[in-house]
């Protein structure tokens, strides 16, 4: 008992000696310049989480942030309200286009067995001819995003946020889609899996990780009735273009 004690002992000295260092090596960095203390934290948070000191690497995280200016706080928020924007942006590209895909699906079906009616010819116009710019805003989308993360000022919040896995992110969105009456509310399923077209060999594009419902959800349309106050589901009105791309590119001209 009195070995384990002593080894106790000494590994919890270690660890004061190693969060002091860590401290000062911050604190020296921060002095010599951001570019320097960006790679203090990439090597620090490395280190430790090769070596399993998570307290540790909460420690670090936490002084730095302390080290880091209000100025840079703020821009680094910033960059991630643009990151989020320009993501949920493509989320709801991508919903739209599963809708449009099944109302097309259905006018189509229709059609084999009945005449379609005048209305319903120019709605399946319409629905073709969104569709063909959903590729553009999708192109769009992605081009801001890159133009975004190469204009990335660095720093430890940032690097905290890019740290969060998918599922942890999608775990955390999870209440806020319960209570805005998304898909988490109902027996559905729509969040538990990746989102896929209805057509197969469609040139659209499909995301790996899993997603929240968006105004744009298809089965939440078809559950509430309306796509947005004052519209019929029925309509299909094309979606309002523009948005956090044209904001994060013109934030960034």
């Amino acid at each position: 008992m009195l070995i384990l004690a002593l080894i106790v002992q000494t590994m919890l000295k270690f660890l004061v000696i190693l969060t002091g260092a860590l401290t000062l090596w911050a604190f020296v960095a921060a002095l010599a310049g951001k570019e320097n203390t960006m790679e203090i934290i990439r090597q620090c948070n490395c280190l430790l989480r090769q070596r399993s000191h998570t307290n540790l690497s909460w420690v670090t995280r936490r002084i730095l942030k302390a080290l880091t200016s209000i100025e840079d706080t703020k821009g680094q928020y910033e960059y991630i309200r643009l990151f989020l924007a320009s993501r949920h942006e493509l989320n709801e590209i991508l919903q739209r286009e599963i809708y449009l895909l099944e109302g097309r699906e259905s006018l189509r079906e229709k059609a084999k067995s009945s005449i379609l009616t005048r209305k319903e010819e120019g709605l399946l116009e319409r629905v073709e001819q969104e569709l063909d710019r959903v590729m553009q805003r999708v192109w769009m989308n992605r081009q801001a995003m890159v133009k975004l993360q190469s204009r990335s000022p660095g720093g430890v919040w940032i690097a905290e946020y890019n740290h969060i896995t998918d599922d942890e992110r999608w775990e955390h969105d999870r209440r806020d889609c319960i209570r805005r009456l998304g898909c988490c509310s109902h027996s559905c399923g729509c969040c538990d899996t990746p989102r896929r077209v209805p057509v197969r060999g469609h040139n659209g594009i499909e995301l790996l990780r899993k997603t929240h419902c968006t105004m744009e959800c298809g089965c939440c349309i078809r559950w509430r009735g309306f796509r947005r106050i004052g519209e019929e589901e029925k309509d299909l009105i094309e979606a309002t273009e523009g948005g956090s791309t044209a904001e994060a590119l013109s934030l960034l001209d």
